[in-house]
């Protein structure tokens, strides 16, 4: 009878695929004759898993991180993205609700934002129409927002683009100026709206805001 490689069985278990089930990925171990599961416990619910558990799944990409695929389930709501309670690893294409709308951007070579003296600025306008989703009326809106015409500014503009795509800059939900129901919204991602005033302002100077937005559209699958 061949002998138990553990190597050989953490290696097979780092292959699964997200979803696998652990009928399709357990081993056999010849010398206790019992099957091989993972000792941890379930890091979503914190339970250990136990022989009774028939489903179990490890994110591909992760790092050894198992989980109920109950849990996963949970975690997704039914949709095609999720991001790894462990280490923030994200899986599936995020897709928003969004409504209708448009996007457009300006490069102005004369004009500065605070903090980027000798830059230019790239400036971006959303737009909505006033329309209807879900039975309710819904007021459209227009925002303009700002970034600095350098590399960094240049690359933030590409990903923000991607997330207009993907339908996740705006949501329909509660204004929190106004608290109104059915409004456009913004969805977290953060845009700078004045070229001057600070943070408080939602404007420049802000020496870490390009690089939190991009961590913003890291977490949604947007690199």
């Amino acid at each position: 009878m061949e002998d138990y490689d553990k190597t050989r069985a953490l290696t097979n278990w780092y292959s699964v695929t997200y979803g696998q089930m652990i009928s399709d990925i357990l081993f056999r171990n010849p010398k206790l004759n019992i099957d091989d599961i993972p000792k941890e416990k379930c890091a979503i619910c914190q339970f250990d898993f136990e022989e009774k558990d028939a489903d179990i799944v490890l994110l591909s990409k992760c790092e050894g991180h198992f989980f109920h695929a109950s849990c996963i389930d949970c975690a997704r709501q039914g949709g095609e993205f999720i991001i790894c309670p462990v280490c923030k690893i994200p899986y599936g294409v995020e897709k928003g609700n969004m409504p209708s709308g448009t996007m457009n951007v300006k490069y102005k070579n004369h004009s500065r934002l605070d903090g980027f003296p000798g830059v230019g600025v790239i400036e971006i306008t959303y737009e909505f129409k006033n329309q209807n989703a879900n039975g309710h009326y819904i007021a459209g809106i227009k925002r303009t927002a700002y970034l600095p015409d350098s590399r960094e500014g240049n690359e933030v503009l590409s990903m923000l683009v991607e997330a207009f795509e993907r339908r996740l800059t705006f949501k329909i939900g509660t204004s929190i100026t106004t608290g109104m129901e059915n409004c456009i919204v913004w969805s977290g991602i953060h845009h700078k709206t004045s070229r001057s005033g600070g943070v408080v302002a939602h404007g420049y100077p802000d020496p870490t805001y390009l690089k939190r937005v991009k961590e913003e559209l890291n977490s949604k699958g947007i690199f």
